[in-house]
């Protein structure tokens, strides 16, 4: 959080960070750490809460309503859910999907809500309900090297900055994080070399 809350600090916005390690796309931590530190003006695109769509066409809700409940969290990787209170600006069509969910709150706050996991690669897909991009100092998505197409390759995002977990999720990139069982990493590569190939 302090790396954004610093590029935001110096004007050097809007940052893209880039999430790659959740893909369930359901990990609440960046929402959690980033409403902690007091950043405003985020897009989350998108958290993957199934649960939160079932809820919010069960109940009938409608664009406008008001909108307390939990979102993502629902993988032991994902975190806890998250707790929104806010306003639901969309329910609809989106991402290939029938039904999305985009919920606005805190200080210009945005999670977009999907069915399963989504990588937004350009920032014209945050145009959704009533967002548009430029109202935003920080987009968060679920990627680590297709968003820079087009968030920094197009120069539309000054700051870039890649979140790693260094937990045991199931898209991280550091495999010394991994619980193993039943295994001889001594005899397997990238951490040792088998016998056979000594």
């Amino acid at each position: 959080a302090r790396i954004v809350s610093d590029a935001v600090a110096r004007g050097a916005v809007p940052v893209a960070v880039g999430d790659h390690s959740d893909r369930p796309g359901d990990a609440t931590h960046i929402l959690k750490a980033f409403r902690a530190a007091g950043i405003g003006r985020v897009v989350y695109g998108t958290i993957t809460s199934p649960a939160t769509l079932d809820s919010l066409e069960a109940t009938g809700a409608q664009s406008g309503d008001s909108f307390v409940g939990a979102i993502g969290g629902f993988t032991p990787s994902g975190g806890t859910p998250a707790v929104i209170d806010g306003q639901l600006d969309y329910l609809g069509a989106g991402f290939g999907y029938d039904r999305i969910a985009v919920v606005t709150f805190g200080e210009g706050n945005a999670v977009i809500v999907t069915p399963a996991y989504e990588q937004v690669l350009y920032p014209e897909a945050f145009r959704i309900g009533s967002l548009e991009p430029d109202d935003f100092d920080v987009f968060v998505v679920k990627s680590r090297v297709h968003f820079r197409r087009g968030f920094d390759e197009t120069g539309y995002a000054p700051s870039i900055v890649v979140v790693e977990a260094p937990e045991p999720f199931v898209g991280t990139t550091f495999l010394d994080a991994l619980p193993y069982q039943n295994v001889d990493l001594s005899q397997l590569y990238p951490y040792g070399m088998p016998a056979s190939r000594r």
